[in-house]
């Protein structure tokens, strides 16, 4: 019997050492780390297609806009936006003073950039992107921008849709649109993003 209660209490103690807080044990850093399964993480937003790189993109690159804790849609990047033309145009006023981990200031050209090159990487992907006026003469070579993006100033752009689209603000919140700063390549070593 007594071996019995040797046993339980030591795995009562061990279960509490498992289950304390790491600033509850004495010595112990309070970063958190988590293995990853998979080790080849692509860090490209637009390349990326496994769940452990979108987990990791995710603290690296902020959107434009975010699922909240209901699953409903916030802006992130955006400050304010607008939804007219019978909801084929869609206005962004960005957030000002938001830095790049390089000390860059975040700005239109940036999400011009970023959605123009997601166009370019991903529509295979993500179908919705070819409703954004000009995306398949852009894809085909038939033009050097995509028209349906245009810088307003400094911190406002517009988007606009060959067709109104319920779905499309949602598309800017994957981890797929996540911003880069303009001329990037979506380097895998040292990825630049806000988040």
């Amino acid at each position: 019997m007594k071996n019995k209660w040797k046993i339980s209490a030591t795995a009562l103690v061990l279960l509490c050492g498992i289950c304390l807080p790491a600033a509850a044990i004495e010595g112990v850093d309070q970063i958190y780390t988590k293995p990853l399964p998979n080790l080849s993480l692509v860090l490209d937003p637009q390349l990326m297609d496994d769940t452990y790189s979108f987990h990791v993109a995710a603290q690296i690159y902020d959107t434009l806009f975010k699922f909240d804790e209901f699953m409903s849609i916030q802006p992130n990047l955006v400050g304010s936006y607008q939804v007219t033309g019978n909801g084929q145009i869609i206005t962004l006023n960005l957030r000002h003073n938001i830095r790049f981990h390089n000390g860059k200031m975040l700005n239109a050209d940036d999400v011009l950039y970023t959605i123009q090159r997601f166009i370019k990487q991903a529509y295979d992907r993500y179908p919705e992107l070819l409703n954004i006026k000009g995306a398949e003469e852009f894809i085909n070579g038939r033009a050097d921008s995509v028209s349906g993006l245009n810088k307003l100033s400094t911190w406002s752009l517009e988007i606009t849709l060959n067709a109104p689209s319920p779905t499309f603000i949602m598309l800017l919140a994957t981890p797929s649109t996540g911003i880069m700063p303009s001329g990037t390549n979506g380097n895998n070593k040292l990825p630049v993003g806000t988040g």
